[in-house]
């Protein structure tokens, strides 16, 4: 099967490596890509869904109210592959490191199956199939280093042994309940 391809954007909450959960206990893969409007390659890609979608209520972008900018959706249930600048897929946590993953602001491309769908008042729905990485902001969580936190001396340290140690040693002090929470 031939898949569509956007130009390159601006990833905004991407959920490649693990799925989205919120609203479905199941999950989804989901991106949101962000195409600058006054780029020739996104007026031709918006012109493309807009022809595809003619006549159907529902779209699948919305426009920024901020920027003007076009910010596409893309979904799937199942794992989509990721993809370095180089073609090199690095979807599997061998490649990359489970610490990597791609967050907002990377610059990536996203390739896509179009299916069309007659409730709401019609629509196109974009299936996200894989995406390309050409630049990579690593998501933020994990390490201190990726909240902006250096090194404190002389400040509160882990045990050597690790939290349950500190648990047992400090278990006449444990917060049975939220009740017992000081607020």
């Amino acid at each position: 099967m031939q898949y569509k391809t956007t130009p390159a954007g601006k990833a905004h909450w991407p959920f490649l490596k693990r799925p989205f959960t919120n609203f479905d206990p199941e999950g989804v893969y989901k991106i949101t890509l962000e195409l600058d409007k006054a780029e020739e390659s996104t007026q031709e890609f918006i012109s493309k869904v807009d022809s595809a979608s003619k006549g159907m209520k529902q779209r699948p972008y919305k426009v920024d109210e901020e920027s003007g900018n076009y910010l596409v959706n893309f979904a799937t249930k199942y794992r989509p592959d990721v993809f370095d600048s180089s073609n090199n897929n690095i979807s599997d946590d061998i490649h990359i490191g489970d610490d990597v993953e791609v967050g907002s602001g990377s610059t990536v491309r996203v390739a896509f199956s179009p299916k069309a769908y007659e409730g709401f008042g019609g629509g196109i729905k974009l299936y996200l199939k894989a995406v390309q990485v050409l630049e990579l902001v690593k998501r933020v969580g994990g390490d201190a280093e990726d909240y902006g936190f250096d090194t404190q001396e002389g400040g509160y340290t882990l045990p050597d042994d690790g939290f349950t140690a500190l648990l047992e040693d400090d278990s006449d002090k444990k917060i049975a309940s939220s009740d017992d929470l000081d607020w």
